[in-house]
C-alpha cells in the first residue's frame, strides 16, 4: 500500500486532518480529520508499506502487551479502511487520477438525494444519464469506482448471507459482497450513507455496466433511507392526477394490471417496476427513479401519490380495506429498501405508519381480466 500524492497531513488549530489538493481537490475528494494515532500511522508509511511492519512500528510505539497487540490491530486496520475507501491510500499497483487521466464524474439527483458518480464512462449505464443535474458541491452520497481491490477487513459481524449479497458490518461501515457478479466483487459503504467504494475488475462490457447499475441502486437505496424516502415494489399509473401503486410478489400480474389500465383508460404507466415514497413537508409523494426491472417504464418527475393497492390472486375481483397493522405489514414486506438490522427494520416500519395516516391501502383480490381494473377502479374512485 501506499499514500496518495494527492493528499497531505495538516493542521487546522492544532487539529490534524488528511486534506486532498491537485486533481484530488478539483474532482471534490473528502479529507478526514485523523487523531494522534493516525498521524503515527501516515508518517510511518513513508517508511515502510508492509501491513505486518506497520503493526509492528504501531505496537512498539505503544508498549503494548500481547492482548492490547490485538486491539491495536484492529483500530490499525479500521484506519486503513477508512483512507483506502476514501482513495487517500492505493495499493501498490494502483495510480492515483491524475490530471488528463479517463475518469470522469457523473452528478445525478435522484428525487432529493444527490449522487456523485466518480469512475470511468464506460461504467455508467446509459439509464442513468435522464438524471443528470448540475456539479454539486456537496452531494448526498459519492460512490468511486475503483478497478483495484479493497481492503478487506478482518473482523465485523456478518448481516446477510446470501447467493446474490452478503453484507459484513465494521467499525468504519459495510462491507457488500456480491457472489454471483465476478467483475464487481465487492463494495464498502460508510455507516452515514454518504461514501462509498465499488471494486470492479475491468475490462467493463454492457453485462458489467449492468451490474454496476443494481450496486449503485443498493447504495442509493441506503442514502435515501438516510432521507427518509424508501423504495416499493410496484408498478404504478398516473390517474386522476395523481399517482397509484400496485404492488404485490413477482409474477402477481403488476405489469398486466396496470397495461389494462392503459388499455381501458388511457392511463400512463410511470413505472413498471419500482417506486420510491416520501413524505414532502407532510405530502405523500412518488419521486421517479431509474431502477424499473425488465419494464423499461420510468420516469424523472415528482408526483403526488393517491394510494397503494396490494395484490392477491383471486377467483373474482374485489377490493377491500386493511385493518392498520395489515396496511403497514403487508406494505413494508414489499419495500426493497435494506433491513440489515433492527434499526433498519423500524425505520422503514415508522414511516409506513406515517404514509398509511395520510393514503389509503388497500388489498385487491384479482384475476387478469379487465372485470379486475373495474373494481379497482370503483375502489380509487371511492377514495377520492
Amino acid at each position: 500500500m501506499k499514500k496518495n500524492p494527492c493528499y497531505s497531513l495538516c493542521n487546522i488549530q492544532n487539529i490534524p486532518y488528511l486534506l486532498p489538493h491537485g486533481q484530488a481537490a478539483a474532482d471534490q475528494m473528502r479529507g478526514i480529520q485523523i487523531n494522534e494515532s493516525g498521524v503515527f500511522l501516515w508518517e510511518t508509511l513513508d517508511e515502510v508499506s508492509d501491513r505486518a511492519q506497520l503493526l509492528a512500528r504501531f505496537t512498539s510505539r505503544y508498549e503494548a502487551s500481547s492482548d492490547e497487540t490485538a486491539q491495536l490491530e484492529r483500530d490499525m486496520n479500521d484506519f486503513l479502511n477508512q483512507l483506502f475507501l476514501r482513495h487517500i491510500l492505493l495499493s501498490d499497483d494502483e495510480e492515483p487520477v491524475l490530471p488528463g487521466a479517463k475518469s470522469e464524474c457523473l452528478f445525478l439527483k435522484i428525487g432529493p438525494v444527490q449522487i456523485k458518480l466518480s469512475g470511468p464512462r464506460q461504467i455508467f449505464a446509459e439509464e442513468l444519464l435522464a438524471f443528470q443535474t448540475p456539479e454539486c458541491a456537496d452531494a448526498d452520497l459519492t460512490i468511486v469506482c475503483r478497478h483495484d481491490a479493497l481492503l478487506l477487513p478482518e473482523h465485523g459481524s456478518l448481516l446477510v448471507q446470501h447467493p446474490q449479497l452478503c453484507v459484513l458490518e465494521t467499525d468504519s461501515g459495510y462491507l457488500l459482497q456480491f457472489p454471483q457478479m465476478p467483475q464487481v466483487p465487492a463494495a464498502h459503504l460508510a455507516k452515514n450513507g454518504r461514501f462509498a467504494a465499488v471494486c470492479y475488475r475491468p475490462p467493463v462490457n454492457d453485462s458489467d455496466a449492468q451490474q454496476l447499475f443494481h450496486i449503485i441502486r443498493l447504495l442509493f437505496l441506503y442514502a435515501a433511507q438516510k432521507q427518509n424516502c424508501y423504495v416499493l415494489h410496484s408498478a404504478s399509473i398516473l390517474y386522476r392526477e395523481k399517482a397509484w401503486l400496485f404492488s404485490g410478489r413477482s409474477g402477481m400480474g403488476k405489469s398486466t394490471h396496470t397495461n389494462l389500465w392503459q388499455q381501458l383508460y388511457q392511463t400512463p404507466v410511470l413505472n413498471g417496476d419500482l417506486n420510491m415514497l416520501a413524505l414532502s413537508d407532510g405530502i405523500p409523494v412518488i419521486y421517479g427513479i431509474p431502477w424499473c426491472g425488465t419494464s423499461g417504464i420510468s420516469h424523472t418527475e415528482t408526483y403526488p401519490l393517491g394510494g397503494i393497492l396490494l395484490l392477491e390472486r383471486g377467483s373474482r375481483d374485489l377490493c377491500m380495506d386493511l385493518s392498520a397493522d395489515q396496511k403497514i405489514l403487508r406494505t413494508s414486506q414489499r419495500l426493497i429498501s435494506p433491513t440489515w438490522d433492527a434499526s433498519m427494520l423500524q425505520s422503514g416500519l415508522d414511516f409506513l405508519s406515517a404514509l398509511a395516516a395520510s393514503i389509503p391501502i388497500g388489498l385487491l383480490k384479482c384475476t387478469r381480466h379487465p372485470s379486475a381494473v373495474t373494481a379497482a377502479r370503483q375502489w380509487i374512485d371511492d377514495k377520492m
